[in-house]
């Protein structure tokens, strides 16, 4: 019998075979996703956004750890340890099952492509939401920059100031933020676009955390929520 250590390096490498052909065959098998959303719109007298919405809120069968692709080492360590202690890909001795590699890989495929399909639907539904809002006549200029505004957002969501919900997601926030301001670019030629700006709200800002000292806000006590 070969050591453990032997065992990891093998079960390891397997891993990442696993996960490349996996993500090669989620993309394969996705192409034909949005012809068939298309076929489906066509099809139906219901307007695409409710169409949209009810593929999206769909159970994906057995994918309980559908978002846990998201997560590349969580899903790479859950792997490892599955494998080393599983004779379904290697068995005790080492041994090659092609079966149990096969359906690993078809496993592992399943949850990245109910990912893929998640994201495209999601992105129709929030480029049919942006069309959907009314644009601003005039905007208010904002002198700070672009980073900062969209940490002031998060910061207003997060703190219960401003509430998300089923009717007004995050984006349709962020959405109303850039239609109300003016937010230069970082070379101040130009407006930013709202993507730029929406990513400044959803992640970390840019800028050191002692730079964030410009704006301190506590939670709001006043809300349940």
């Amino acid at each position: 019998m070969e050591p453990v250590n032997n065992r990891e390096l093998k079960c390891q490498a397997m891993v990442e075979t696993i996960l490349k052909e996996a993500k090669k065959q989620a993309l394969h098998e996705f192409k034909t996703f949005p012809r068939k959303i298309q076929i489906k719109l066509k099809n139906t007298s219901e307007d695409e956004i409710t169409v949209l919405a009810r593929l999206l809120n769909i159970k994906y069968g057995d994918y309980d750890e559908i978002f846990d692709v998201r997560d590349t080492k969580k899903l790479k360590s859950d792997l490892l340890s599955f494998f080393v202690i599983s004779k379904e890909v290697y068995d005790t001795e080492m041994n090659f099952q092609e079966h149990g590699y096969n359906a690993q890989i078809r496993r592992i495929m399943l949850q990245f492509l109910a990912v893929k399909k998640i994201d495209y639907l999601q992105k129709r539904i929030d480029a049919i939401n942006d069309t959907q809002m009314p644009m601003a006549k005039e905007k208010i200029e904002w002198l700070g920059t672009t980073a900062q505004l969209g940490y002031l957002v998060q910061q207003l969501i997060e703190k219960k100031y401003i509430l998300e919900s089923k009717k007004i997601s995050k984006r349709r926030l962020a959405l109303l933020f850039f239609e109300a301001f003016q937010i230069m670019n970082l070379t101040k030629t130009d407006e930013t676009t709202f993507v730029y700006f929406y990513n400044q709200v959803l992640k970390s800002p840019g800028f050191t955390s002692s730079g964030k000292e410009w704006v301190t806000i506590k939670k709001n006590l006043s809300t349940k929520v």
